[in-house]
């Protein structure tokens, strides 16, 4: 079974990067949890694509939006076709396997549901813009709020505007 090291963080997308050599001379791969991520970029790429697999989501709540489900990107054909057989029950399996060898799921997103994801692309840059002006509006409403505190933005990143307070209460 492969190793992984993951990349992840719950309020603002983590540059890969600095892990992947710490992962190649361990022959792992970057995995990174990119969920809300979709519009934010770190030093000029796309957050998760530095990884070897980057995943999102695209739950009714994301910034992208099918209802549920999900992708990933990877250039690591290998794992590529792997994910496409697990979604898939292992119908189809990867070069070299047979199919329903093993245990898969059916994680397919429901085609009309995928048009609408489709779609939504369209106009995703406008989405990201609208988010950016509401959450500045907000911080700027909720200064004064004592048990609230702005996330840091990481340098060299260009933030989606996803998830922009924590509590400064101790939770």
């Amino acid at each position: 079974m492969p190793s992984y090291c993951v990349a992840s963080a719950w309020r603002r997308a983590v540059d890969p990067a600095w892990l992947r050599p710490f992962a190649d001379d361990r022959g792992m791969a970057v995995v990174a949890d990119a969920c809300p991520a979709p519009g934010t970029t770190i030093n000029g790429a796309q957050a998760g694509i530095e990884a070897t697999v980057g995943y999102y989501s695209t739950h009714h709540l994301k910034l992208l939006s099918t209802g549920e489900g999900g992708f990933l990107t990877t250039d690591d054909n290998n794992f590529a076709a792997s994910a496409r057989a697990y979604r898939g029950h292992w119908l189809t399996p990867p070069a070299g396997q047979q199919p329903l060898n093993r245990l898969a799921h059916n994680f397919r997103l429901a085609e009309a549901l995928a048009a609408i994801g489709r779609r939504e692309l369209a106009w995703v840059k406008a989405l990201i813009q609208q988010r950016i002006e509401q959450t500045a509006l907000l911080l700027e409403l909720l200064a004064d709020v004592p048990q609230l505190r702005p996330v840091d933005k990481p340098a060299g990143q260009q933030w989606n505007a996803y998830t922009p307070l924590h509590s400064a209460c101790g939770r």
